[in-house]
């Protein structure tokens, strides 16, 4: 990457959402066994990825797993608890560090595979959406981060903003090696945020950028 990024992307689950365990594990002492691996096929099954690519409805597609568990209080409620647990680990620190750099003059973006309704919740519920200066979703874009459809569509969008235009000038911040490797093969420049070190890491490189662009 030649000198600072001039556009920083953000993923979500895995770095300004990181829960110690997902809201299924929790399900598994409260009178829910079974949850853990029930709800684990539903999110690797091909129902939950035409979910992320803006195709299905979450609380439709997840109702036969549900069933699977004994959930009687709804699909919508079963999101509603998860999305609300999950939120609970929100990265504060890191966000207070967007609006840093924001400020020195990089824009900041969402980079995230998620669903409608979850991208509802995170955008407007929780609020990240003005925190950001724009945001790629998956369900938004029909196609997810571990496609290079994403990531063309990324590009052709940033490539109308100040300082987009070269790809390995953003720089695209995210846990899964997979989607790095999808990034980095149209040029942008990457940073994996791996293991209880990870946060600290980043918190440290994106300091360094505040610093480096106020100067």
């Amino acid at each position: 990457m030649p000198g600072i990024p001039k556009i920083l992307l953000f993923d979500v689950d895995g770095v300004l959402i990181r829960p110690p365990a997902w809201f299924s594990d929790t399900l598994e002492t409260t009178g829910y066994p079974g949850a853990k691996a029930a709800l684990d096929a539903f999110y690797h099954s091909p129902e939950y990825r035409r979910c992320l690519l803006g195709q299905e409805d979450p609380s439709l597609a997840i109702q036969p797993w549900l069933r699977r568990i004994g959930w009687k209080r709804g699909s919508t409620a079963y999101l509603e608890a998860q999305y609300t647990y999950e939120g609970g680990f929100l990265d504060s620190s890191l966000l207070e560090r967007v609006g840093r750099l924001r400020k020195a003059g990089i824009p900041c973006y969402l980079a995230t595979d998620q669903d409608p309704r979850r991208r509802e919740y995170l955008l407007e519920s929780l609020g990240l959406g003005p925190l950001f200066d724009g945001y790629f979703v998956s369900s938004l874009l029909h196609a997810q981060k571990c496609m290079p459809e994403f990531w063309t569509r990324v590009l052709a969008r940033l490539a109308r903003a100040p300082g987009g235009l070269d790809p390995s000038a953003i720089l695209f911040m995210d846990d899964l090696e997979g989607n790095l490797a999808m990034a980095a093969a149209q040029g942008i420049s990457t940073y994996r945020v791996v293991g209880p070190a990870g946060p600290e890491g980043l918190r440290s490189l994106l300091d360094t950028i505040v610093s480096q662009a106020s100067q």
